[in-house]
């Protein structure tokens, strides 16, 4: 029995030390400067961050490209997770598209900066998912096997936007993505 019982402690011990890293990175050059996958297998969560110069920006399509080409690079030497958690450091131009939609649409208020009913992160995961203002990274998700939607906004900055800057809308903020493994055909 006590053979059994340090056999199972060496096991044990010799799993911690093969153990996965609590990072991995991922990187690729873009015509904006390196973009990197930080991935912790722990958590299935990726953080996709572009160093570009100070203020520079990188359009939904460079950051659907990158993350795309990223993810496939990590699911080819590792299995896949049936969900990860998806952060991007840029959403500037998603906050753009949200910006517009809470101007067209009904749900949002713009005199008092608030959705007509439920909270502000409510508002915009449920427009980043019904208007597909994320389209260009669903596909790009969804080439590697995965499905993708918001799931979380937080730290949210809400001030004017528009012709007059008399509309208040989310202007920017952190968008949390859960992406979900297709099932195989």
């Amino acid at each position: 029995m006590v053979a059994v019982a340090a056999l199972a402690l060496f096991l044990g011990a010799a799993r911690a030390q093969t153990a996965e890293p609590k990072e991995l990175q991922y990187t690729a050059e873009s015509s904006l400067g390196p973009a990197r996958l930080t991935i912790r297998p722990a958590t299935a969560s990726l953080l996709l961050s572009i160093d570009t110069a100070p203020g520079g920006r990188a359009s939904i399509d460079i950051q659907a490209a990158l993350l795309t080409t990223l993810l496939c690079k990590f699911l080819s030497e590792h299995s896949a997770p049936s969900r990860l958690f998806i952060a991007f450091k840029d959403t500037s131009e998603l906050f753009q598209r949200i910006g517009g939609a809470a101007l067209e649409g009904s749900e949002w208020d713009p005199a008092k900066g608030q959705p007509r009913s439920g909270t502000v992160g409510k508002f915009i995961v449920d427009e980043i998912n019904t208007r597909h203002l994320a389209a260009e990274i669903e596909k790009g998700v969804a080439s590697a096997g995965y499905e993708l939607k918001a799931k979380s906004a937080e730290e949210i900055i809400v001030g004017p936007m528009g012709d007059g800057k008399s509309a208040s809308v989310p202007l920017s903020g952190v968008v949390g993505f859960t992406a979900t493994r297709l099932r195989s055909k």
